[in-house]
């Protein structure tokens, strides 16, 4: 879910992706990993991820027609670290990209400091 802000109003929207949580368990599960040692090598790395990038389209998506595909630039398969940054990036990417459309501003969410609206 995403809460956007326009003409003084709080708007929300569902944006469905397939591959969304699904990708990052498959990312997961590719390197062997559990929630715990995914969130701490996604730490370990910085934003922007060196310039590393991935296209995750394990299956079709929903969203926009595209084939199921894994693309990577800049980036290192033996990696796990990076592609653990590179999958959570792609994502948010993906959100940016499809709620444009709304033309809002994020905003701090008073009721917990450190939350977007």
């Amino acid at each position: 879910m995403l809460f956007v802000r326009t003409n003084g109003r709080l708007h929300v929207t569902h944006l469905l992706q397939r591959n969304g949580s699904l990708a990052c368990e498959r990312i997961r599960d590719d390197y062997g990993l559990d929630w715990g040692q995914f969130n701490r090598l996604l730490e370990q790395t910085a934003p922007g991820n060196d310039g590393g990038i991935m296209l995750p389209w394990f299956e079709p998506e929903i969203v926009r027609g595209s084939s199921a595909s894994i693309r990577r630039f800049n980036l290192d398969s033996n990696n796990a670290a990076a592609n653990c940054r590179a999958i959570v990036e792609a994502q948010m990417m993906s959100v940016r990209l499809h709620s444009q459309w709304m033309k809002g501003d994020a905003e701090e969410d008073p009721r917990q400091p450190g939350a977007v609206l």
